[in-house]
């Protein structure tokens, strides 16, 4: 699924690598990271204390990054038009080392792939359990 500000949604394999995912996207307006799919957590989740989040951004134009599953962002790693990042998202904890982890970690993906530290760094605890 493809949200945009929660409001738009529309099955997304079938449109990723093709010209209609831009289309969506100029047509448009957003204020965050667009999300393919819904992320869902588990209890063992939790436990282990992270999760795998899935990002990738087109090169040549400036559009948002969109936050996806690993079998969307494996078909956008393939396509040499786009950006990728995984990255290991702290959700277990305590909040101020939950923080400071996800900081880091967006620290270093902001050099793969520019722009994620910006609309992530007000949310460093997203999906954790306080």
């Amino acid at each position: 699924m493809i949200k945009i500000n929660d409001k738009y949604k529309y099955d997304a394999y079938d449109i990723l690598p093709s010209v209609s995912i831009y289309n969506l996207i100029h047509s448009t307006s957003f204020t965050n990271i667009i999300s393919i799919s819904d992320i869902v957590i588990s209890d063992d989740d939790y436990r282990l204390g992270t999760i795998v989040r899935y990002f990738f951004k087109q090169k040549n134009i400036s559009l948002p990054i969109i936050e996806t599953d690993k079998k969307c962002w494996e078909i956008s790693k393939s396509n040499p038009l786009y950006l990728n990042i995984k990255i290991d998202w702290r959700i277990s904890g305590k909040i101020e080392m939950i923080e400071q982890e996800n900081f880091i970690t967006l620290v270093n993906a902001d050099k793969i792939l520019p722009g994620i530290l910006k609309h992530l760094e007000k949310k460093l605890s997203q999906y954790s359990k306080l």
